[in-house]
């Protein structure tokens, strides 16, 4: 973090954290990145927060519903043996060919690769194919810019 100072918080317990300060502690946790099925909570604000966008249930079902995985980001604590994250973006897979080219219907648009089993159970592993992944707050981004 560019200045400890910044992130100093009183009651900081020094008897749990010694001399350590927030950024310390911080900047020593390994940090990671990772997809998996979406809890649903985060599967229903995606949701609801397109339909809400104008999306219509149709929509929903050919564009992203059964599509749709979660990006996690995570910070993990050794010593609590804990790992703190969060699902902050969505993703979708795309087929690929032998030479993982993304694969196109006669329409030029990519083949989108189902990952879920009913609306809210997902299969545990990812497919085979190219994923792509985006923050979900890119579509409130993007309403704003089109309206």
């Amino acid at each position: 973090l560019a200045d400890p100072s910044y992130t100093n918080c009183e009651d900081f317990d020094p008897s749990s954290w010694g001399e350590s300060t927030p950024t310390t502690v911080l900047e020593a946790l390994p940090f990671g990145m990772g997809m998996g099925p979406p809890t649903t909570d985060f599967y229903d604000e995606v949701h609801d927060g397109l339909i809400d966008y104008g999306w219509t249930e149709t929509e929903w079902e050919d564009d992203l519903g059964p599509y749709m995985y979660a990006h996690y980001i995570a910070l993990y604590d050794d010593t609590a043996g804990a790992l703190v994250g969060f699902e902050n973006g969505i993703g979708r897979s795309y087929s690929t060919d032998e030479d993982y080219e993304i694969v196109y219907d006669t329409d030029g648009n990519s083949e989108i690769i189902e990952v879920r089993i009913s609306t809210s159970t997902y299969e545990a592993a990812l497919p085979d194919g190219y994923s792509h992944n985006g923050a979900w707050w890119y579509w409130y981004a993007e309403a704003l810019f089109l309206e």
